[in-house]
């Protein structure tokens, strides 16, 4: 509540001054903070009464949540960064070229608030070297990884496409025929303004892209693939269950598998990214006691109960089935 009363801008500063060095309490504080907007929504005034229909979908924080630290031009060791594509608590994602290779990546540096943090640190390793184990079609690859200026980085494989969360958006906003008579209870949703590709629509709905996005090969796809909405749904979740289990036979853990964290490529695959909150089973947990890791909406029941020995890869089948829950009725 403190905190909210602090300008916007000035709030991960303020709550970095008044947390020191409790890491949890500054990613759980943060979290919250990212959630405030559709936590007015969540609860109705009055009554007490709950419409359990005004559930709100994932609340990816926004770009600016984190400044960008590098502009685009600066090189972090191989890399030259062009632009900045994406931020969270525990990592801002530049869009870059490797030089070696002449090849895009996607960089994910961890912030300068939280270098001195050995607890950040430690998580931010545990990202890179879970992620690094797993080398699967739809999961996000692992290029490569370093360190310079202070600066902890790696660079990994660039989707070229949404996250799930945004075409969720926009067939909310512009609902297909299959999903019109579910998409009005979201019409006064707090939602930000993020533009969706048409061909990422097209991909999973079937319908032909708009003419302006006609130029672009890729646009075509979704007119050329056969089945319906739900048909392509259930193919695209299905190649996402198979990279879990790949991942949980390889004793890797994602326990953050929501929307925003399911990429979906041009040629219409699912991509899983993210390793931020995984856990590599059989090693010692970061997590403390009582610490609660996840986003609420696709949290499984153990995973609220911060009973970090119960949580295992039913976990992350529980937020996939979150996810094709709300892929099918947009609740």
């Amino acid at each position: 509540d403190r905190a909210l009363d602090v300008r916007e801008e000035q709030r991960l500063t303020w709550l970095r001054e008044n947390c020191g060095d409790d890491e949890p309490l500054f990613s759980q504080a943060a979290e919250m903070l990212n959630l405030a907007p559709a936590a007015k929504r969540f609860l109705p005034a009055g009554d007490g009464h709950v419409e359990t229909r005004a559930v709100l979908p994932d609340p990816t924080p926004p770009q600016e949540t984190v400044a960008a630290e590098f502009a685009p031009g600066t090189q972090l060791g191989d890399f030259l960064i062009e632009e900045q594509i994406g931020a969270g608590g525990m990592g801002v994602v530049y869009r870059a070229r490797q030089l070696a290779l002449n090849r895009p990546v996607a960089l994910k540096v961890l912030p300068a608030y939280l270098r001195n943090s050995p607890s950040a640190n430690s998580r931010f390793r545990r990202e890179i070297e879970a992620a690094a184990r797993l080398h699967h079609t739809n999961i996000v690859s692992v290029y490569s990884t370093g360190e310079e200026a202070g600066a902890l980085f790696y660079a990994m494989e660039l989707i070229d496409g949404p996250p799930l969360s945004r075409v969720l958006q926009h067939l909310r906003e512009n609902p297909i025929p299959e999903l019109a008579s579910t998409a009005h209870s979201f019409a006064e949703a707090d939602l930000p303004s993020v533009p969706t590709p048409q061909w990422a629509v097209g991909l999973l709905s079937g319908r032909a892209p708009s003419e302006a996005s006609c130029s672009d090969p890729a646009a075509r796809v979704g007119d050329e693939a056969l089945g319906d909405y739900f048909d392509r749904v259930a193919s695209a979740l299905a190649d996402a269950a198979e990279a879990l289990d790949y991942a949980h036979q390889r004793d890797v853990l994602h326990r953050d598998v929501k929307p925003s964290n399911l990429l979906l490529s041009r040629e219409g695959h699912l991509h899983i990214s993210d390793f931020g909150l995984a856990r590599i089973m059989h090693k010692p947990a970061l997590t403390r006691t009582g610490e609660l890791l996840g986003t609420p909406y696709y949290m499984a029941p153990e995973q609220i109960a911060a009973n970090t020995s119960a949580v295992d890869g039913r976990a992350d089948i529980y937020g996939l089935g979150a996810t094709l829950f709300e892929l099918l009725t947009l609740r």
